[in-house]
């Protein structure tokens, strides 16, 4: 089935399925625009803010509660709504429908869209309703059995019907309700009741909701990576997104992917300089196009950053220094230089110094990762410190007092190292 298969009017008394179903498949010319915004805070929370500009047709309202119509607002992955706050026009409260519900319009909506691909016979049967039933209401671990499950009672539904009866472009129809339908046992429609007044009015419908952090590329990576549920869902795409304190960004891309998984268009926000917020805007190819977000973060060249490289460079300079002056005493220092605790109580200061960089409070996710090997740094100048103290503090004899610098060499080498690395990268 494709968009145009849904009658461009829906005569009045029609089900709700059928008005749901041209509201998703043609939400392009009702939702003007999508605004979504990432925000990455210190306390350690993502919060998504969501906006839609749209003008829901009157001829499409469905009935809700009294007074009022209830409303898609596309897809999300399935899981629990965490924290969710939710404003309509002019800040008047809407709702949120609860999984029950949602279910209920998600099966009536892809029941009369069966009805249409495969008749009423087949769509009418309790098994056609218990297969569709299984996969919207299928939770975490039991999507690809319900899949499975649908996949071959589609393939079984198709080989029953009479060749005759299939008319042109079936083939294209079945593929699109296939995949359609297969992206409930995943994901589930997001529907919300406004005022029934408002019906044909543009309006814009806003809501928030915490969510988990975005996923890095791999261990190594400063990236981050993301799918966009339901990409197509407006005509005009916004992605904004605040990066955590500490952090910047150099770039913000939006791969778009068509119904083929063929790569489409990418949209790229690449800054001059470093920046802490990050926008693109986009304008959909197709209606049941996919998306992936991908961020690119560096640490912010100040603070944690320009310490970790201080001391990677000035603690191993020391290092070799001392390590010269023991191979050969009294080149850099006097003979009597002093009492020994004096030294070691200097160089106790710099892991006092150097720790006092680690955060103490609760703090993003994302900072952790990208911060990681400059942390690394500090610690490992920590310990070179610490084995220096030591070394000062015990009157060692030859040949134990040259070879004991070798680790602190070693230790302070690894942190120059990746001070070096990272600068390169």
């Amino acid at each position: 089935m494709s968009e145009t298969e849904i009658a461009s009017k829906v005569p009045a008394g029609a089900s709700a399925g059928v008005c749901l179903a041209w509201l998703i498949l043609n939400s392009p010319q009702w939702v003007h625009r999508r605004v979504e915004a990432l925000r990455m805070g210190e306390n350690g929370r993502s919060r998504w803010h969501i906006s839609h500009d749209l003008t829901v047709p009157a001829e499409f309202s469905i009935p809700g509660s009294k007074n009022r119509m209830v409303v898609p607002l596309g897809s999300l992955r399935k899981g629990a709504l965490k924290n969710v706050d939710t404003s309509g026009a002019g800040s008047t409260s809407l709702s949120i429908l609860g999984a029950a519900d949602n279910g209920d319009y998600a099966v009536a909506m892809l029941l009369m869209m069966a009805e249409s691909l495969l008749g009423p016979e087949i769509a009418g049967a309790s098994q056609c309703s218990e297969v569709l039933t299984n996969m919207v209401r299928a939770t975490a671990g039991g999507e690809e059995e319900a899949k499975l499950e649908f996949t071959r009672w589609l393939a079984g539904s198709v080989a029953s019907l009479d060749p005759r009866s299939k008319g042109s472009g079936f083939e294209q129809r079945l593929d699109f309700f296939q995949e359609f339908a297969s992206q409930f046992a995943a994901t589930f429609l997001l529907l919300i009741e406004i005022d029934a007044s408002l019906a044909g009015t543009r309006c814009v419908i806003k809501y928030s909701r915490d969510d988990a952090a975005p996923e890095r590329l791999d261990a190594a990576s400063q990236q981050l990576a993301w799918e966009i549920p339901d990409y197509g869902f407006a005509r005009s795409y916004h992605l904004e997104v605040q990066v955590p304190p500490g952090l910047v960004y150099t770039e913000l891309e939006i791969l778009e992917l068509d119904s083929n998984g063929e790569l489409s268009s990418r949209v790229v926000d690449a800054p001059h300089r470093p920046q802490v917020l990050a926008h693109v805007a986009c304008t959909p190819h197709e209606r049941m196009a996919s998306a992936v977000a991908g961020l690119t973060l560096s640490p912010a060249k100040q603070g944690q950053y320009q310490v970790a490289g201080f001391s990677a460079v000035t603690v191993f300079v020391m290092s070799v220094l001392a390590w010269l002056s023991s191979l050969m005493p009294g080149a850099f220092t006097a003979g009597d230089s002093g009492p020994a605790s004096a030294a070691v109580s200097l160089l106790l200061t710099g892991p006092a110094l150097l720790l006092s960089w680690f955060s103490r409070s609760p703090e993003h996710e994302v900072i952790a990762w990208i911060m990681r090997p400059y942390r690394r740094m500090l610690l490992l100048s920590v310990v070179a410190l610490f084995m220096m103290a030591a070394a000062a503090a015990f009157p060692l004899v030859s040949p134990v007092k040259e070879l004991v610098w070798f680790p602190v060499l070693f230790v302070q080498s690894w942190a120059l190292g990746l001070f070096l690395h990272q600068r390169a990268s």
